[in-house]
């Protein structure tokens, strides 16, 4: 048997698995890394297209501007038809009708009004 077998015995070959976590760790960001720089020298060389063209973006956040001006400008009109122009509202009281010298609510039961005809006899 030799020395690395025995039972204290650590081999020289022998790593932990964070060494060899790291070891692969670093291989991939290396290849990563290789491709990244060869993705961006490939797209700056073939690109054609503008990167900062927002005109159709302007154009429909202005199309809603006008929209928003032109709503808030109706509902004031509205408002002001509506507030100024309104009819007065009618009152909420019963009205006292005068009738052979008796005073009678308009909305008194025929009860009430057979009670207030009898007590002015």
């Amino acid at each position: 048997m030799g020395l690395g077998a025995q039972e204290f015995a650590i081999s020289e070959k022998r790593q932990s698995f964070a060494d060899y976590d790291r070891g692969l760790i670093y291989t991939q960001l290396t290849a990563l890394t290789t491709r990244v720089a060869a993705t961006e020298a490939a797209s700056s060389q073939s690109c054609s297209c503008k990167e900062d063209d927002d005109s159709d973006v302007k154009g429909v956040a202005n199309v809603g501007a006008v929209f928003g001006v032109l709503a808030f400008i109706i509902s004031i009109i509205v408002a002001i038809k509506v507030f100024c122009f309104m009819p007065a509202a009618p009152a909420s009281a019963p009205k006292i009708v005068e009738r052979e010298n008796s005073s009678v609510s308009m909305g008194a039961t025929p009860s009430q009004v057979e009670i207030k005809a009898s007590q002015k006899v």
